[in-house]
């Protein structure tokens, strides 16, 4: 079951890939030039959002594209150059903030926060208002235009 529809996660996989750091697939300085290939940012990027809305631990989404470690370490990795927080600035500007601090209470991770760092805390909250802003605008687009890849029914 996805955590997202996919009318929703492709606008964010696209906002996401531009504020990535360009990585080489190997890593460059391994001693002896090979190493595992590194994951890509596509299936890291697609699991970020199923904690949050489900409330569930990494481990309960890791599977065999992507292990706990991979997530934690890659969520860490995107927090440094504020990339969740980068699109929210972007979007949030819209939105009026009790509707926002509404629509927060069905992202079951803000709820049960287990996280004891605040900049995790902090990327949290900013992909959760990227995710609600993005899923506004959809919908008040899909009745104003018209696009290839628009969802068939109303969102």
């Amino acid at each position: 079951m996805p955590a997202l529809p996919s009318w929703l996660t492709e606008p964010l996989r696209h906002q996401f890939a531009v504020l990535l750091p360009e990585r080489p697939e190997y890593h460059p300085d391994h001693p002896l030039g090979c190493h595992r290939r590194r994951i890509s940012d596509r299936i890291t990027s697609d699991k970020m959002p199923q904690p949050l809305r489900f409330g569930c631990s990494y481990e309960a989404i890791a599977d065999t594209t992507c292990s706990a470690t991979t997530i934690r370490s890659r969520r860490d990795e995107w927090i440094r150059p504020d990339v969740f927080a980068r699109p929210k600035q972007i979007a949030s500007r819209r939105r009026h903030v009790e509707r926002t601090h509404a629509w927060q209470n069905a992202f079951h991770r803000l709820a049960r926060c287990y996280e004891r760092r605040a900049p995790i805390v902090n990327a949290f909250f900013d992909l959760t208002d990227t995710i609600i802003t993005v899923r506004s605008l959809i919908r008040r687009a899909w009745m104003t235009h018209r696009w290839d890849e628009r969802p068939n029914r109303r969102p």
